[in-house]
């Protein structure tokens, strides 16, 4: 499966999702929300993106597809919605709500934030025997490999 380019906008109640899929069967393709994860599938591209916020799931979604261009535009709802307020007097805004911060770093939303750590797994060193030989004899390299292949 190819990961398919894609750019990401944002606006106070929605994420533009581009993507970029020339080769697309549009009978193919599907998408699923859950939280803030979003999945994209169209034969033979796949596509899942992690967000820092959760994503409005319900079928609010508008999506649109430009063949000449191969471009798939998806806009996704915003859980929360940002809004711009007014914090001083020289008509200066913040927003206010859910800003979705780092759509640029692609690392970041390729990534899987609830991946769990694999397990400690058993070392993969064994100690055969605890001791070589005397306590007060210091072995160097020669030593050593005497002692690897007189053994095997």
């Amino acid at each position: 499966m190819l990961t398919p380019l894609f750019s990401l906008t944002q606006d106070d109640l929605h994420l533009t999702l581009v993507i970029r899929v020339p080769y697309m069967k549009a009978s193919t393709m599907d998408y699923y929300i859950s939280g803030p994860e979003f999945k994209f599938y169209a034969k033979p591209y796949y596509l899942r993106l992690t967000f820092p916020h959760m994503l409005a799931e319900g079928g609010n979604e508008k999506t649109q597809y430009d063949v000449d261009k191969g471009e798939l535009t998806i806009i996704l709802k915003k859980l929360v919605a940002g809004k711009l307020q007014r914090y001083n007097t020289f008509s200066s805004f913040i927003p206010v709500g859910q800003f979705f911060e780092n759509l640029d770093m692609i690392t970041e939303l390729l990534g899987n934030k609830n991946r769990t750590k694999p397990p400690a797994s058993a070392p993969k060193i064994e100690v055969l025997q605890s001791g070589i030989a005397n306590n007060n004899t210091s072995h160097g390299p020669s030593d050593l490999l005497s002692l690897l292949y007189s053994r095997g």
